[in-house]
């Protein structure tokens, strides 16, 4: 399944949280106007999208017999490529707290994605509990942010 309607709302303080700016130092005004500046185009430029699978999974047998799971969620998200290639772009522009804000948008998206993603499935009740999650691991590749994640059901 395809997943590309996503409600992302950039919370500007996890963006300062992900790059550790500080609020008592005193550059974080500079950074919250940088950030403020940018997050319009990184609006223009997250394509998020998600890809959601439902199976089982042999490797983890013991577990449907301890705890009572039937099966999994698989899932990638991704941000798309135009926000790394920006991201990218900054830092070969020699504007590396850009670069750094950017990439910190995109994780910030991905978190949400996540979120949502999560909750939906709470929603519907098909996740037991969050503690059943083994995997979930955020990459960067070739422009690409990409989330892996499984959800045990």
């Amino acid at each position: 399944m395809k997943l590309t309607e996503f409600d992302i709302q950039i919370s500007k303080e996890n963006v300062c949280r992900l790059i550790q700016a500080d609020p008592d130092s005193n550059v974080y005004q500079e950074i919250m106007a940088a950030l403020q500046e940018m997050l319009p185009t990184a609006y223009e430029k997250l394509k998020p999208t998600a890809l959601l699978e439902f199976g089982d999974f042999e490797t983890y047998a013991g577990m449907i017999e301890e705890e009572g799971i039937e099966e999994a969620l698989y899932g990638i998200t991704t941000v798309g490529e135009e926000i790394g290639s920006w991201s990218t772009q900054l830092f070969r522009e020699g504007n590396y707290l850009g670069g750094m804000l950017a990439d910190a948008i995109a994780d910030d998206c991905l978190f949400q994605m996540d979120e949502a993603i999560s909750e939906n499935c709470l929603l519907k009740k098909k996740i037991q509990t969050f503690s059943h999650r083994d995997i979930f691991v955020c990459v960067c590749v070739m422009h690409i942010y990409i989330c892996v994640f499984i959800f045990f059901l």
